[in-house]
């Protein structure tokens, strides 16, 4: 399949470099609005490059394109992509706002295309281990689940771009940029929020938006859950996301399965992967696995595992989150 890129920043290389090693795919065209690393991606990975995207998106040999741009950008960009009839895979968030997202998700949606949004940690092989597990009743009925995205930023890293912590760009800070991987793993693998209460603050930055937010979940099995994400919090901690059922518990660090206990006794799936831990000198291999799944999806008429539909529960937590605080009361989504 013929792939295509929308915005060549940090996030955007991450993709070309895993587009042009995977296998079934082939990066064909790259576009981003400074002339001279356009040139530079084309020149790179030997594929065509523009300035204008809409005009890449002209070309009859492109089957998908990927946006790499900031979150507000997301929607106009993909109405462009789904006019053109081609398949769709955007980086998290989905979009900003709930609504902008679904008018994104139903404009595939209404030409039967593939809509995905980047989230890689689904595809760890820990939280796919994990989420076998639970599914399987191996934990028993889930109580309790945390993610904390207890990260560190400095001020450089938001003056390098004037998108980052800005509510008209990320749309948020530290829960909408850092911690929605944490909240979208924890929800994938705990099952849908009910309601929200949460607190946001800026405390140790010079940005619009968060650097810390909190928020105790009510998840609709009844279970409970608590996120936490900052960008405050030198030199940073691994990020977790932790379950905790009736007949056992497990957590996952860093991508590894980092702990598990489980009161009928040990899982040899999970028991395998908590001494393999983290896969060692393999470059982004979640990423591509997501794409694998993206494109076998495409080629057998399913949808892939991260729909449009399903990414956009991470994004109705953290507007949820957002809402509560300024309104000092619990939310329900």
């Amino acid at each position: 399949m013929n792939f295509a890129i929308i915005g060549y920043g940090t996030i955007g290389k991450t993709h070309a470099q895993v587009l042009s090693q995977l296998e079934g795919a082939a990066l064909t065209a790259i576009a981003t609005r400074d002339p001279a690393k356009a040139r530079a991606a084309g020149e790179a990975y030997g594929c065509a490059w523009y300035t204008d995207y809409r005009e890449m998106l002209k070309r009859d040999d492109l089957d998908v394109v990927t946006i790499c741009t900031p979150a507000v950008l997301h929607l106009p960009m993909a109405l462009d992509v789904a006019a053109a009839g081609k398949h769709c895979v955007v980086e998290k968030p989905i979009e900003i706002d709930p609504d902008r997202a679904l008018q994104m998700i139903r404009a595939f949606e209404d030409r039967g295309l593939t809509l995905s949004v980047i989230f890689q940690h689904r595809f760890d092989p820990a939280s796919q281990a994990l989420k076998a597990a639970i599914d399987a009743g191996a934990l028993g009925a889930l109580r309790y689940g945390t993610a904390k995205t207890v990260w560190f930023r400095d001020e450089a890293y938001y003056r390098a771009s004037v998108w980052r912590g800005a509510w008209d760009g990320d749309g948020g800070g530290a829960l909408m940029n850092q911690a929605i991987h944490s909240i979208d793993l924890l929800q994938y693998l705990m099952g849908p929020v009910r309601a929200v209460c949460g607190r946001y603050d800026t405390l140790a930055h010079d940005i619009p938006a968060e650097d810390i937010g909190l928020a105790l979940l009510r998840f609709e099995s009844g279970a409970l859950g608590v996120v936490e994400g900052m960008t405050l919090a030198w030199p940073g901690r691994p990020a977790e996301v932790a379950v905790y059922g009736q007949d056992g518990s497990a957590g996952i660090q860093d991508d590894a399965l980092a702990y598990y206990a489980l009161r009928k006794g040990e899982d040899a799936q999970l028991d395998a992967l908590l001494r393999v831990g983290k896969e060692d000198g393999a470059r982004h291999p979640s990423f591509v696995r997501q794409y694998q799944d993206v494109i076998s999806a495409i080629r057998e008429g399913r949808a892939p595992l991260v729909t449009g539909r399903s990414a956009l529960h991470a994004v109705q937590i953290v507007q949820a989150i957002y809402r509560s605080s300024r309104e000092e009361r619990w939310v329900e989504l």
